[in-house]
Protein backbone atom coordinates (compact mmCIF):
# COMPACT_ATOMS: atom_id res chain seq x y z
CA UNK A 1 0.00 0.00 0.00
CA UNK A 2 1.61 3.35 -1.31
CA UNK A 3 -0.20 5.22 1.37
CA UNK A 4 1.51 3.22 4.18
CA UNK A 5 5.14 2.24 2.44
CA UNK A 6 5.59 5.77 1.22
CA UNK A 7 3.19 8.00 2.59
CA UNK A 8 2.25 8.63 -1.00
CA UNK A 9 -0.36 11.49 -0.94
CA UNK A 10 -1.38 11.09 -4.67
CA UNK A 11 -2.14 7.09 -3.76
CA UNK A 12 -3.91 8.81 -0.60
CA UNK A 13 -5.80 11.28 -2.70
CA UNK A 14 -7.00 8.63 -5.09
CA UNK A 15 -8.22 6.14 -2.08
CA UNK A 16 -9.88 9.46 -0.79
CA UNK A 17 -11.68 9.94 -4.75
CA UNK A 18 -12.44 6.00 -4.79
CA UNK A 19 -14.05 6.11 -1.42
CA UNK A 20 -15.77 9.02 -0.58
CA UNK A 21 -19.12 8.89 -1.91
CA UNK A 22 -19.40 5.59 -0.31
CA UNK A 23 -17.85 6.31 3.06
CA UNK A 24 -20.45 9.57 3.42
CA UNK A 25 -23.39 7.21 2.03
CA UNK A 26 -22.80 4.66 4.82
CA UNK A 27 -22.09 7.42 7.56
CA UNK A 28 -24.87 9.78 6.68
CA UNK A 29 -27.55 6.59 6.92
CA UNK A 30 -25.75 4.86 10.13
CA UNK A 31 -25.60 8.80 12.50
CA UNK A 32 -28.66 9.93 10.33
CA UNK A 33 -27.34 13.74 11.16
CA UNK A 34 -25.31 14.62 7.67
CA UNK A 35 -23.22 17.13 9.46
CA UNK A 36 -21.89 14.63 11.73
CA UNK A 37 -21.39 12.26 9.43
CA UNK A 38 -19.13 14.40 7.35
CA UNK A 39 -17.56 15.48 9.85
CA UNK A 40 -17.02 11.28 10.98
CA UNK A 41 -16.22 10.75 7.39
CA UNK A 42 -13.32 13.44 7.58
CA UNK A 43 -12.17 12.30 10.52
CA UNK A 44 -11.76 8.52 9.19
CA UNK A 45 -9.81 9.78 6.50
CA UNK A 46 -7.39 11.38 9.26
CA UNK A 47 -6.82 8.23 10.86
CA UNK A 48 -6.25 6.25 7.82
CA UNK A 49 -3.60 9.41 6.86
CA UNK A 50 -2.09 9.12 10.36
CA UNK A 51 -2.51 5.00 10.69
CA UNK A 52 -1.36 3.77 7.64
CA UNK A 53 1.88 2.53 8.89
CA UNK A 54 -0.62 0.10 11.23
CA UNK A 55 -2.98 -1.10 8.42
CA UNK A 56 -2.01 -5.24 8.09
CA UNK A 57 -2.48 -6.46 4.20
CA UNK A 58 -4.02 -9.77 5.80
CA UNK A 59 -7.40 -7.91 5.53
CA UNK A 60 -9.21 -6.01 2.93
CA UNK A 61 -8.89 -2.33 2.91
CA UNK A 62 -12.24 -2.34 3.14
CA UNK A 63 -12.43 -4.25 6.36
CA UNK A 64 -9.99 -1.30 8.09
CA UNK A 65 -11.89 2.00 6.95
CA UNK A 66 -15.48 0.54 7.85
CA UNK A 67 -13.84 -0.36 11.08
CA UNK A 68 -12.33 3.15 11.49
CA UNK A 69 -15.84 4.94 10.51
CA UNK A 70 -18.04 2.56 12.37
CA UNK A 71 -15.99 2.81 15.27
CA UNK A 72 -16.34 6.77 15.42
CA UNK A 73 -19.61 6.68 14.78
CA UNK A 74 -20.37 4.31 18.01
CA UNK A 75 -18.32 6.91 19.70
CA UNK A 76 -20.10 9.90 18.59
CA UNK A 77 -23.56 8.33 19.49
CA UNK A 78 -22.52 7.82 22.81
CA UNK A 79 -21.16 11.75 23.22
CA UNK A 80 -24.05 13.06 21.38
CA UNK A 81 -26.71 10.59 23.31
CA UNK A 82 -28.89 13.66 23.83
CA UNK A 83 -28.38 15.57 20.58
CA UNK A 84 -29.01 12.61 18.50
CA UNK A 85 -31.59 12.73 15.58
CA UNK A 86 -31.81 9.59 14.45
CA UNK A 87 -34.43 8.79 11.30
CA UNK A 88 -37.78 8.06 12.59
CA UNK A 89 -41.15 7.42 10.82
CA UNK A 90 -42.15 10.94 11.10
CA UNK A 91 -38.64 12.61 9.85
CA UNK A 92 -37.67 10.32 6.82
CA UNK A 93 -34.54 9.85 5.66
CA UNK A 94 -35.01 12.48 2.67
CA UNK A 95 -34.53 15.36 5.30
CA UNK A 96 -31.97 13.69 7.36
CA UNK A 97 -29.56 13.75 3.97
CA UNK A 98 -30.57 17.77 3.43
CA UNK A 99 -31.32 17.67 -0.05
CA UNK A 100 -28.48 14.92 -1.52
CA UNK A 101 -29.89 12.05 -3.45
CA UNK A 102 -32.57 10.57 -2.21
CA UNK A 103 -31.84 7.85 -0.58
CA UNK A 104 -33.80 5.26 -1.61
CA UNK A 105 -37.21 5.91 -3.97
CA UNK A 106 -40.95 5.49 -4.06
CA UNK A 107 -42.71 4.36 -1.17
CA UNK A 108 -42.21 0.81 -1.01
CA UNK A 109 -38.23 1.88 -0.38
CA UNK A 110 -38.76 4.60 2.15
CA UNK A 111 -40.74 2.48 4.20
CA UNK A 112 -37.98 0.17 4.50
CA UNK A 113 -34.95 3.09 4.99
CA UNK A 114 -37.43 4.05 7.88
CA UNK A 115 -37.62 0.14 8.86
CA UNK A 116 -33.92 0.31 9.15
CA UNK A 117 -33.71 3.48 10.41
CA UNK A 118 -35.73 2.50 13.83
CA UNK A 119 -33.14 -0.55 14.19
CA UNK A 120 -30.40 0.08 16.43
CA UNK A 121 -27.03 1.23 15.10
CA UNK A 122 -25.36 -1.91 15.43
CA UNK A 123 -27.47 -3.63 13.35
CA UNK A 124 -28.23 -0.63 10.99
CA UNK A 125 -24.17 -0.75 10.49
CA UNK A 126 -24.51 -4.47 9.61
CA UNK A 127 -27.22 -4.07 7.16
CA UNK A 128 -25.39 -1.12 5.93
CA UNK A 129 -22.04 -3.21 5.26
CA UNK A 130 -23.65 -5.77 3.70
CA UNK A 131 -26.11 -3.94 1.30
CA UNK A 132 -24.61 -0.39 0.75
CA UNK A 133 -21.07 -0.86 0.88
CA UNK A 134 -21.10 -4.62 -0.35
CA UNK A 135 -19.21 -6.22 2.01
CA UNK A 136 -18.87 -10.03 1.78
CA UNK A 137 -20.04 -11.73 5.08
CA UNK A 138 -16.01 -13.06 5.84
CA UNK A 139 -15.30 -9.03 5.36
CA UNK A 140 -18.29 -8.35 7.92
CA UNK A 141 -16.80 -10.81 10.13
CA UNK A 142 -13.20 -9.88 10.52
CA UNK A 143 -14.60 -5.99 10.80
CA UNK A 144 -16.74 -7.06 13.78
CA UNK A 145 -14.30 -9.98 15.09
CA UNK A 146 -17.24 -12.55 15.10
CA UNK A 147 -17.69 -15.89 13.59
CA UNK A 148 -19.39 -15.73 10.02
CA UNK A 149 -21.98 -17.98 10.89
CA UNK A 150 -22.81 -15.28 13.58
CA UNK A 151 -22.95 -12.32 10.71
CA UNK A 152 -25.10 -14.55 9.10
CA UNK A 153 -27.57 -15.54 11.63
CA UNK A 154 -27.86 -11.72 12.86
CA UNK A 155 -28.78 -10.88 9.27
CA UNK A 156 -30.99 -13.56 9.08
CA UNK A 157 -32.85 -12.15 12.24
CA UNK A 158 -32.45 -8.88 10.90
CA UNK A 159 -34.09 -9.33 7.47
CA UNK A 160 -37.15 -11.43 9.01
CA UNK A 161 -37.45 -8.89 11.55
CA UNK A 162 -37.95 -6.23 8.49
CA UNK A 163 -39.81 -8.48 6.09
CA UNK A 164 -42.35 -8.70 8.85
CA UNK A 165 -42.52 -4.77 9.70
CA UNK A 166 -42.87 -4.51 5.84
CA UNK A 167 -45.80 -7.04 6.15
CA UNK A 168 -47.36 -5.38 8.85
CA UNK A 169 -47.91 -2.32 6.43
CA UNK A 170 -49.50 -4.68 3.65
CA UNK A 171 -46.10 -4.33 1.27
CA UNK A 172 -44.33 -7.81 -0.06
CA UNK A 173 -40.74 -7.39 1.60
CA UNK A 174 -39.64 -10.03 -1.29
CA UNK A 175 -39.82 -7.31 -3.93
CA UNK A 176 -37.44 -4.74 -2.29
CA UNK A 177 -35.20 -7.11 0.02
CA UNK A 178 -33.12 -10.08 -0.43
Amino acid sequence: MAVRDRRDLTAFESLVKRWDAKLASYLIRLVGDMGAALDLRQETYFRVWRSAATYDDAYAFSTWIVRIATNLANTHRIRNRHESRPWTAERGPEESVCGLEPILKGERESLLARGIARLPQSDRALILMRFQLALSYREIADLLSSPESTVKSRMTTLLRRLHRELATQGIEARSILP
